[in-house]
C-alpha cells in the first residue's frame, strides 16, 4: 500500500466520534419529522376541540394558523441557531435545540385553547428549525470528505423516519378517544433523553474548535490594540501638561 493510497484510507475510515455525532443529529432529525408530521395529523383533531362551536365554520384558518406559526419559527429558530452554533459551538446549540422542542411539544398537550396551542406550535417550531443547522454541521465537520456524502444521505432519511414513526404513533393513539392529540405531542418529550446522549459522548468538531480558538486569539489581539490606544491618547492628552514643568526644572537646574 502506497502512501497516498495509506492516506485515503485512513480519511475515509470511521471513527466513533464520527459515529456518534451522526447518532445524536439522526435523531435528532427524525424526532424533527416526528413533531412536523405530527401536527399533520393532529390538527384538525386539536383545532375542532379547542375552538369554540361559532368558530369550527372556519377551522380550515385556524389550521392554517398552526402551520404557519411552526414554520415561522422554524425560519426563524434556524437563522438564530446557525449564529449559535458557529459561536458557541455545534454541540451545545444542539442540545439548546432539541431541549427546546421536546419541551414545548409537551406543554402543547396540555394547551388550554387555540391561541396557547399556536403559542406553543410557534416555540416548538423554533427548536425544530435550530436542529437542523448544528446537526448538519457536526456530521460534516466529524466525518472524512470520502465519506460525508453518504453520513449526509443517512442524515436526511432521518426526516423520512420520523415521519413514518408519527404514522404508526397515531394509528396507536388515535383510538384512545378526543385528546389522543394530546399523548402524540407528549411522545414529543422523548427527545429530552437524547440530551444525556449528547452530553455525554458527542465531541465538538475540531474543524469548529480551532476556529473558536483563532477568533478568540483575534478578540484579544483586538483588546490589547483598543487598550494601547486608550493609553497612547492618554499620554498625549497628558504630555503638554507635564512640559512647562520639565522646562522649569530644566531651567533651575535639576535636569541631568
Amino acid at each position: 500500500m502506497t502512501a497516498s493510497t495509506a492516506g485515503e484510507f485512513r480519511s475515509s475510515s470511521i471513527g466513533k466520534a464520527s459515529l456518534r455525532a451522526l447518532i445524536a443529529s439522526w435523531l435528532g432529525w427524525m424526532f424533527d419529522g416526528y413533531e412536523t408530521y405530527a401536527l399533520v395529523l393532529v390538527m384538525g383533531s386539536a383545532v375542532h376541540q379547542l375552538l369554540p362551536l361559532e368558530r369550527l365554520p372556519r377551522a380550515s384558518v385556524y389550521i392554517g394558523g398552526l402551520l404557519a406559526a411552526t414554520m415561522l419559527g422554524w425560519a426563524m429558530g434556524g437563522v438564530g441557531a446557525g449564529i449559535l452554533a458557529d459561536y458557541f459551538g455545534r454541540r451545545r446549540t444542539l442540545m439548546l435545540s432539541i431541549l427546546c422542542y421536546a419541551v414545548f411539544s409537551g406543554l402543547a398537550a396540555f394547551s388550554w385553547d387555540y391561541w396557547s396551542l399556536l403559542a406553543f406550535r410557534f416555540l416548538t417550531g423554533l427548536g425544530l428549525g435550530a436542529e437542523w443547522g448544528p446537526g448538519a454541521a457536526i456530521v460534516a465537520e466529524q466525518w472524512a470528505p470520502a465519506s460525508r456524502g453518504r453520513a449526509g444521505g443517512a442524515l436526511h432519511a432521518a426526516y423520512g423516519v420520523g415521519m413514518l414513526l408519527a404514522s404508526g404513533t397515531w394509528l396507536v393513539l388515535n383510538p384512545l378517544g378526543r385528546s389522543s392529540w394530546r399523548y402524540m405531542f407528549l411522545v414529543g418529550i422523548l427527545p429530552a433523553l437524547l440530551l444525556l446522549y449528547v452530553r455525554r459522548w458527542v465531541e465538538e468538531p475540531a474543524v469548529w474548535m480551532a476556529a473558536s480558538r483563532d477568533r478568540r486569539e483575534a478578540q484579544q489581539r483586538v483588546q490589547m490594540g483598543r487598550v494601547l490606544r486608550m493609553t497612547s491618547s492618554w499620554f498625549s492628552l497628558q504630555f503638554p501638561r507635564f512640559c512647562p514643568m520639565l522646562n522649569c526644572a530644566a531651567a533651575s537646574g535639576f535636569c541631568c
